[in-house]
């Protein structure tokens, strides 16, 4: 029997299996200084001049939420001696997502929020006044928050790990769909429906594309980006400063080698976990799932039909629709146990079995499985499996 244990909450949970187990981890580099690898970022920008001449006029400071592993508060740390005395205001790159909470922002800002409250928004993609860019060849009508264009200079602190349709989070994303309208976002995000959208794609991923053809609406903006990488728990593992493409791009290439992890022939049962930030909702947590049945093989869905979600998706789009579908496309290949908090009747919604335990939900796929191989993705979201040949 061998012991399997995955993070749960605050703690973990185990099961004892029958099988053989491998576990994938990402390849966090050894915990170094995080705030000596942001100040040699700082020293040395890419395609840009230095933070302290680019702050200049009136400077929009543009921030994740508290759905992002991103170290805000210590990159704010790093670089508060350049900025503590400039006019500069804060927005809160929330996207479509709901403001944060007080309890979030202080998550967010650290020991400085109380000296920045004053000066700290959140982007409403529904409420805020926006302004028109212009319309990509996609057709996306891209409208961005006003005070983006009010701003002289746009400073970005972001971060970048896998995303499991447009590729990679931070750097565009920041902006769009961050300080997008509404629709804007929603017309962006249609194209997470469409062929090559994919986890750490960006060559012909259409959401990828279309993202950057918008971007360059906005090459009238000056933008100076902070970007880190973490290890998905906030802790820096590189960083970059200077131009919003080119910090991205030095990003990605990072971020490949930290999450993409090779492991063993296609599974018969993977397990996969979640936890802060992306435990906030079953729309962060299939993250998870979704870097799951990378490593899984095929198996019949049983249960509810979920091609009923397909058709509605396919006929009728709204923002959100694209993790239904991603959702959808799953059940139909797999089956799929939750052991979550969630109330009785969410997870059926999502096509996932709920179970009492991580044993009984263990036990029942492995039910009638001689010599069964088990994968364990005990950091799912930011967990990216490359199973290599039988």
């Amino acid at each position: 029997m061998v012991l399997v244990r995955v993070p749960y909450g605050d703690g973990h949970i185990e099961a004892l299996v029958d099988a053989e187990v491998e576990v994938a981890l990402p390849r966090f580099p050894a915990a170094g200084d995080g705030r000596a690898i942001l100040r040699e970022a700082l020293a040395h920008p890419m395609a840009s001049g230095g933070l302290e001449e680019f702050l200049t006029g009136r400077i929009l400071c543009v921030v994740n939420d508290a759905t992002r592993a991103t170290p805000t508060a210590e990159i704010l740390e790093v670089i508060y001696p350049q900025i503590k005395d400039r006019d500069l205001e804060f927005l809160v790159a929330t996207g479509a997502h709901r403001a944060p909470t007080e309890e979030e922002y202080r998550e967010i800002f650290g020991r400085r929020y109380g000296e920045f409250k004053e000066r700290v928004r959140a982007h409403d993609a529904r409420r805020d006044e926006m302004a028109y860019a212009g319309r990509t060849g996609r057709g996306t009508e891209v409208y961005i928050n006003r005070r983006f264009w009010d701003a002289d200079r746009i400073l970005v602190i972001g971060s970048v790990e896998p995303h499991y349709y447009a590729g990679f989070t931070g750097g565009r994303k920041a902006i769009i769909p961050g300080l997008a309208s509404f629709r804007t976002i929603e017309e962006n995000h249609r194209l997470a429906l469409e062929e090559g959208a994919g986890i750490m794609r960006l060559e012909g991923n259409p959401v990828e594309e279309d993202l950057e053809e918008a971007l360059r609406l906005l090459e009238a903006k000056e933008i100076f980006s902070v970007t880190a990488v973490t290890d998905g728990h906030g802790v820096i593992c590189a960083a970059y400063a200077g131009d919003l493409g080119e910090t991205f791009r030095a990003a990605v290439e990072t971020a490949k080698g930290v999450y993409s992890v090779r492991v063993g022939p296609l599974a018969d049962v993977v397990v996969t976990a979640t936890g802060p930030p992306m435990d906030k909702s079953l729309y962060q947590a299939h993250k998870a799932l979704y870097n799951g049945a990378l490593g899984l093989r095929e198996a019949l869905a049983r249960g509810r039909d979920p091609r009923g979600v397909l058709a509605l998706t396919s006929a009728c789009y709204r923002l959100g629709y694209q993790t239904a579908v991603s959702i959808a496309r799953l059940a139909l290949r797999y089956r799929v146990w939750g052991v979550t908090g969630l109330a009785r009747g969410g997870p059926e919604e999502a096509f996932i079995r709920p179970s009492e335990s991580f044993q009984t939900a263990l036990d029942e796929a492995l039910r009638g499985q001689e010599g069964a191989r088990v994968l364990v993705l005990p950091y799912g979201p930011v967990t990216v499996p490359v199973p290599q040949p039988q």
